[in-house]
């Protein structure tokens, strides 16, 4: 398979490995401490709360830590962040087993993690350029995905198999289990990984605002460039929160627990496991678009599909091809936009893609929890699949041609409006 060409560098090959085990352990947090906001507060609006300190954090961090990887050394810099994700982990587990556990602990942690994040996302995709090179970007872009919805499977699974009696109990062990799988990355890649930590070149004006001036100036002139980043803006407010609604869907429609939430998170990363079998092909990266409408006009009927569902099978099945939509599309973005970057800015354009895409959902998060708490989660999840309809609709290049003709006639119709709008939307 040309998706596995990547596998023959033997630093992609250990980064691989360790990214499955340090990404399992980190979704495997992610749903207990989820769980564990809705046992201490029974709100899924705490729940969204969480996601928004963690990932607002991220968001506001990202733009930062694309350039601060320009800068220095790559291999010390993600072993640092190991290190710090692997003390946090712990941290929280030792909270919990000394009852010391609060939701405003809780949110403070998260905030600590996604400051941690924002460099360890930003840093897993300029590594996969770094250590395989431009001709097979696009599979080590896709493999990287593969081990993120991997982890969207174990993650689950090993927390299947940690589930107790007492909630409590089964938490404190699911966060020293990542804790440990934070420092065993770190070790890993301390012994043996290796790549070459090569900054990019770049205009000899060091002025910061004249530095964003530029990365502007080349948005101006790839204009598709900034509709994917819309999408996936579009995709991370309006389809991802239904990780949010997913503990109040297991406790009150489907009358379950931790072991049905499980299985319900571990069915979505199976589906997005899927979506990245294969890479894209050189058709969908030069016009990426119809694909894209089509997996996202999919992804409305199965959030529809999952708001009408009131047992544990219906809910699985729906949340297969979610995942397979939702999880699959955001590397079928990432190729798409690294394919149209130039190595110049391509930190700056990875870095303004993960705080696109973490800007909206915590936003996302905290909005359709805080909904969830007055609706409840199954009119949320229709009503997020209703907007969905409308951005599948948008995609589709006729569409965009002809909402870009109005645009220019209004544009000459001297509306300041249209043109703000002319200015976001691809035109051919």
């Amino acid at each position: 398979m040309s998706i596995l060409k990547p596998l023959r560098y033997p630093s992609y090959r250990c980064f691989f490995l360790g990214q499955i085990t340090s990404m399992a352990g980190t979704t495997m947090q992610a749903m207990v401490q989820g769980w564990l906001a809705f046992q201490l507060t029974h709100s899924t609006t705490w729940i969204g709360m969480l996601l928004c300190c963690q990932q607002g954090v991220s968001c506001l961090i990202s733009p930062y830590a694309g350039r601060l990887a320009d800068k220095m050394n790559r291999r010390v810099l993600f072993i640092a962040v190991e290190l710090g994700a692997m003390i946090q982990a712990l941290l929280l587990a030792a909270c919990v087993h000394w009852g010391t556990i609060t939701p405003a602990l809780l949110a403070f942690l998260s905030i600590i993690l996604g400051a941690l994040i924002a460099f360890e996302l930003t840093l897993r995709h300029m590594m996969v350029a770094d250590m395989v090179g431009p001709e097979d970007l696009k599979h080590g872009v896709f493999l990287n995905s593969i081990t993120l919805n991997l982890s969207r499977v174990l993650g689950p699974l090993v927390g299947i198999f940690m589930i107790g009696g007492d909630t409590l109990k089964w938490t404190e062990r699911a966060f020293a289990v990542n804790g440990l799988s934070y420092g065993l990355v770190a070790l890993l890649v301390a012994i043996s990984l290796r790549w070459p930590n090569q900054p990019i070149e770049e205009n000899k004006v060091d002025a910061p605002e004249l530095q964003s001036t530029n990365v502007l100036a080349f948005l101006a002139y790839h204009k598709e460039i900034v509709a994917l980043l819309l999408a996936s803006s579009f995709l991370g407010f309006f389809c991802y929160p239904y990780q949010t609604l997913l503990p109040a869907f297991a406790d009150e429609v489907l009358h379950g627990g931790a072991r049905e939430l499980s299985w319900m998170v571990a069915t979505a990363g199976i589906g997005a496991i899927f979506s990245c079998l294969s890479s894209p092909s050189d058709a969908f990266l030069t016009n990426p678009f119809q694909s894209l409408a089509i997996r996202i006009l999919v992804l409305a009927a199965s959030l529809y599909g999952l708001s009408r569902s009131h047992n544990l099978l219906f809910a699985c099945f729906f949340l297969f091809f979610l995942g397979f939509c939702l999880h699959g599309s955001f590397p079928l973005i990432n190729c798409a936009i690294q394919k149209r970057t130039s190595n110049q800015f391509r930190a700056r354009i990875v870095s303004l893609y993960s705080m696109t895409t973490l800007g909206s959902l915590p936003l996302g998060s905290l909005f359709f929890g805080h909904l969830s708490d007055l609706l409840g989660p199954g009119v949320t999840c229709t009503i997020t699949s209703s907007f969905t309809v409308i951005l599948g609709i948008c995609c589709f290049p006729s569409v965009q041609r002809q909402l870009g003709t109005s645009l220019v006639y209004l544009n000459k119709k001297k509306s300041w409006v249209a043109a703000c709008l002319a200015k976001i939307t691809f035109v051919e």
